[in-house]
């Protein structure tokens, strides 16, 4: 009996030296494997471009060079574009500084690279001045598309108040919002159909040769010479239908193309100025009119501006754009009214 007890008290020893022997065994595999996984390394992410600086509309090629063989990878290209390929191409539309960054990730984890102020989009415009030689104004100019424009309201002629109309009487006239002369320095002036023509007949010309009030080299737009600027600034593959050359068509129209041409930002424009980028240079101020009575309205709202082509005896085409619609409206109005006024170059 005490040899049977013997034996199997042996036989448990064995057992638990063997027991223990395993666990051993598994103690070391598991340190050493979680030792060998820790020593793999993650991805340390990095990148480069093939350039840091275009003008609107201009593709970067993004190129990773993250080490320890990323398996997957997470663009932000700062203008809410994403991508998740290891080397992508990224198109920016809208001029401005963007930061850019990239996660790339491995088994063993992930590491971030964020380049701020990396990529510098210009808006490509070419742009000058002109000074009037009349009263030695300087005013900023654009071109878009191949029509050159000043960039800014006219503000030529004496000032005279709303409540008067304006004259036939060799001298230009204006008016300055509230009859407030500073108003017309930033907005400026506002003017009646028949003044800004200098009471000469509608102009339907495909390029217009009434100079008006503006300076020599310079004329009124023509109602055809607006659409001209419109379809210039859309980009909708169905500009042709959205801005017809006709006399007919009114409303709202197109898109985006008033956010085109609105100064962007709300300095001047009231909040939300929606869809402003100025994105084609023009800088269409929010100067607000003359009503028929001599009062004013809607500094900071909208910008009206007049074409030199009638469309009755009492009504002249123009073109109107707002603070809460990223579109252009064209359509007709009472020439005693007084708009804003932008020259194109002849």
């Amino acid at each position: 009996m005490k040899t049977k007890i013997f034996k199997s008290i042996l036989s448990a020893i064995a057992v638990a030296k063997a027991d223990w022997l395993l666990l051993t065994v598994f103690t070391v595999f598991a340190v050493l494997f979680y030792t060998c996984k820790k020593d793999e390394p993650e991805p340390v992410a990095d990148f480069t471009t093939n350039t840091t600086s275009i003008t609107e509309g201009g593709t970067v090629n993004f190129t990773d060079l993250s080490t320890n063989n990323p398996t997957s990878w997470s663009w932000n290209f700062g203008d809410g574009g994403t991508s998740t390929l290891k080397n992508p191409s990224h198109t920016y539309s809208t001029a401005g500084t963007y930061t850019v960054s990239l996660t790339a990730t491995n088994a063993y984890g992930s590491d971030n690279e964020t380049k701020s102020n990396y990529i510098t989009v210009t808006s490509g415009l070419e742009t000058g001045s002109f000074t009037d030689p009349r009263d030695g104004q300087t005013y900023n100019t654009v071109k878009i598309g191949n029509q050159w424009w000043m960039a800014e309201n006219l503000n030529i002629g004496t000032r005279i108040d709303g409540i008067n109309d304006q004259t036939n009487n060799a001298i230009i006239e204006k008016y300055c919002y509230n009859d407030l002369t500073s108003n017309c320095a930033l907005y400026g002036g506002l003017y009646q159909w028949d003044e800004m023509i200098q009471f000469a007949p509608s102009d339907t010309g495909t390029i217009g040769t009434t100079q008006g009030v503006c300076p020599t080299g310079w004329h009124i737009p023509t109602h055809h010479e607006w659409t001209t600027l419109e379809r210039a600034v859309c980009t909708s593959g169905t500009c042709d239908t959205d801005f017809p050359y006709d006399y007919t068509t009114m409303g709202w129209l197109g898109t985006d193309e008033g956010g085109k041409l609105k100064e962007s930002g709300t300095s001047h424009w009231l909040s939300p100025n929606e869809g402003a980028t100025n994105s084609s240079g023009f800088t269409a101020f929010p100067g607000g009119y003359r009503y028929s009575d001599g009062s004013f309205y809607f500094l900071g709202y909208n910008a009206s501006f007049w074409s030199a082509t009638e469309s009755d005896a009492s009504h002249a085409w123009y073109r109107y754009l707002n603070y809460i619609n990223a579109d252009v409206t064209r359509n007709t109005y009472y020439k005693s009214y007084g708009f804003c006024v932008r020259c194109v170059q002849d």
